[in-house]
């Protein structure tokens, strides 16, 4: 939570000084930040659960499934993907209507790229070890 506040409120800090908030980019921004706040809280819960489960058992079905779970996948991709299209809009700096497609791609983009990470066959090894 602490770096995600020192990277925003340095951002703000550094658009302040350029006298950049004239412009459409600093906004879709921002709103790109606030897209990805939500999708960590939620991976961070899902994620202590599994390490206080990891630290009191071996792996059981329950805690495998945990550990598969596709959101946790889901929510990596689109959190990657944004991130990378907000240093996108840092760099080309486009107006607002580039922006918000930049960000709508990179949330489209994470989307289908972690799909498909998703859909793929797990390990042979694990499925065996839990069936019986």
């Amino acid at each position: 939570m602490a770096s995600i506040l020192v990277v925003f409120f340095s951002g703000i800090f550094l658009t302040v000084r350029m006298s950049a908030f004239d412009t459409a980019w600093p906004k879709v921004t921002i709103g790109a930040l606030l897209l990805i706040a939500p999708l960590g809280a939620v991976t961070g819960k899902r994620m202590r659960v599994i390490r206080r489960n990891s630290e009191t058992s071996t792996m059981k079905p329950d805690l495998l499934r945990r550990v598969q779970d596709p959101f946790l996948k889901i929510s990596l991709g689109i959190r990657i993907a944004v991130f990378f299209g907000i240093v996108l809009l840092m760099t080309a700096k486009p107006e607002l209507w580039p922006s918000i497609g930049i960000v709508i791609c990179s949330v489209v983009l994470g989307l289908l790229l972690s799909l498909l990470r998703w859909r793929r066959a797990e390990p042979f090894s694990v499925r065996r070890e839990f069936e019986g």
